[in-house]
């Protein structure tokens, strides 16, 4: 039998450390995955402080560094992104005698930054990076089909900028080849962000990396099964496979630590290897540092800066705007607003309408909740989504709105009402994310012909009651 020296004993027992170490922080994120009882919960991991710091060396002091609270809210950068086409190569096919090219390129240009110097420094990026993805080779070859290269601005908030730009080349054996480039500014230089730059001084880095691919690359196994149904019960797949991605993902980032990203207002995308992940930010929004990169005390903008409307960590499929008011000790009153169209810089008709009408019923509404809710200990919070008057019917009162029940008044409710402003409704606050921690209703408001204004509510217990 070879005898092993001591350097190599020491290099196998370094790697059975490191084997062991890595095992258990992944089983203990599978027991997680497991326990999970349905899959309306999501895949989140429940992170611990002492997870993601970085071992602080008694001389540092992280104290100063700020940190996003959940009931942050931020503002739409006031640029304006127009979309450019190119094409490239030779006719390969008419569409309705529309011809059809080798290579389609779509790119966005941005406008509306005070300083031309750098709008125009990173439009050039841009464009560089563009011109570097068609390359005259795969033009010319006559393997490939045809070519998409298609770049597409996925944030555009807190003076930061991200661009993903996607390629796929379609070859004649009908396999498709993929590339993705992320690019990322700052627009009060133009510089571009690093990696690090996302994340707070005290962050670790790789451990954030290594939680998420695994919640990633969890979701994906299970998806990609045969038998996977969105109703069936998460904790019934075996992930015992997964740990094997994650270690090859990490591996790959330990060997080279540059990596393809881009980001929208929740989610950082990771691309290694043919392997996308994506960081769920509100996981780790402790280490989060995406919202506070730039600070200006003045605009970097020709038009100014834009009112601060969505909470941080949402995505906004309109730009609305909410208002969260106390009106007691245990009632909350907010009104949500999608009528703001995100090209006017005044409101258009619909909402004056609609802010009219709020203005005018606000009172009435108030007193109304105040009344229905008067013997109920718990606080509420009634989110209205539309107001109307009804003129086929002597212009009585309607109003639709969902409400939520907290049985702790020590409850943060902002931050409650922040977490549900993230649902992913698409006519409102979903309220629906949250019904399995706390009661949850669709109410309805409306005048009767005493003049007497009427509470209607049907309690929202699953999602098919949506």
């Amino acid at each position: 039998m070879l005898e092993l020296n001591k350097k190599e004993k020491g290099n196998i027992n370094f790697i059975i450390l490191v084997l062991v170490l890595y095992s258990i922080i992944a089983l203990g994120v599978t027991f997680y995955l497991i326990s999970i009882k349905n899959n309306k919960k999501d895949l989140s991991v429940n992170i611990k402080q002492e997870d993601i710091k970085e071992n602080i060396k008694e001389t540092l002091d992280y104290s100063k560094i700020e940190r996003i609270s959940l009931t942050d809210k931020y503002y739409i950068n006031n640029i304006k992104i127009e979309n450019k086409e190119e094409y490239a190569g030779d006719i390969i096919s008419y569409s309705e005698d529309i011809p059809q090219y080798k290579v389609s390129i779509t790119y966005p240009e941005i406008s509306g930054l005070s300083n031309k110097k750098i709008e125009e420094k990173i439009n050039t990026e841009i464009k560089n990076q563009i011109e570097i993805l068609k390359d005259n080779a795969e033009i010319l070859d006559s393997e490939i089909n045809n070519m998409y290269i298609s770049g597409d601005v996925m944030a555009n908030f807190a003076d930061v900028l991200s661009i993903s730009i996607y390629k796929s080349n379609f070859l004649k054996n009908n396999d498709v080849t993929f590339k993705y480039i992320g690019l990322n500014f700052r627009l009060d230089t133009g510089e571009k962000l690093e990696f690090k730059d996302l994340f707070t001084e005290d962050a670790s880095v790789k451990s954030i990396i290594a939680r998420a691919a695994y919640k990633s690359l969890a979701f994906q196994y299970a998806v990609e099964q045969e038998d996977f149904d969105m109703y069936r019960n998460m904790d019934e797949f075996d992930y015992s496979e997964v740990e094997n991605c994650v270690y090859k993902f990490m591996n790959s980032y330990n060997q080279n630590s540059h990596i393809e990203y881009y980001f929208n207002e929740a989610l950082i995308y990771l691309y290694q290897n043919d392997s996308f992940i994506t960081v769920d930010m509100i996981d780790f929004y402790e280490y989060i540092n995406i919202y506070n990169i730039v600070k200006q005390n003045r605009s970097l903008y020709s038009n100014g800066n834009k009112e601060k409307i969505n909470y941080v960590f949402g995505m906004p499929l309109f730009e609305n705007y909410e208002y969260f008011d106390k009106i007691s000790d245990n009632i909350f009153l907010s009104i949500y607003n999608g009528y703001k169209s995100s090209e006017d810089t005044t409101y258009n008709e619909m909402y004056t309408e609609y802010m009219k009408n709020y203005d005018k019923y606000k009172n009435r509404i108030v007193s109304s909740i105040k009344d229905y809710e008067r013997e109920n200990k718990n606080a509420v919070i009634y989110n209205i989504k539309y107001i109307d008057v009804n003129s086929e019917e002597n212009h009585l009162l309607r109003a639709v709105a969902e409400k939520i029940e907290i049985d702790d008044l020590d409850k943060n409710l902002d931050e409650i009402y922040a977490k549900a402003s993230r649902g992913d409704g698409m006519d409102g606050i979903s309220f629906y994310n949250l019904n399995e921690e706390y009661k949850t209703y669709n109410v309805s408001i409306n005048e009767k012909e005493t003049g007497e204004l009427e509470i209607i509510e049907e309690e929202i217990v699953s999602y098919s009651d949506i």
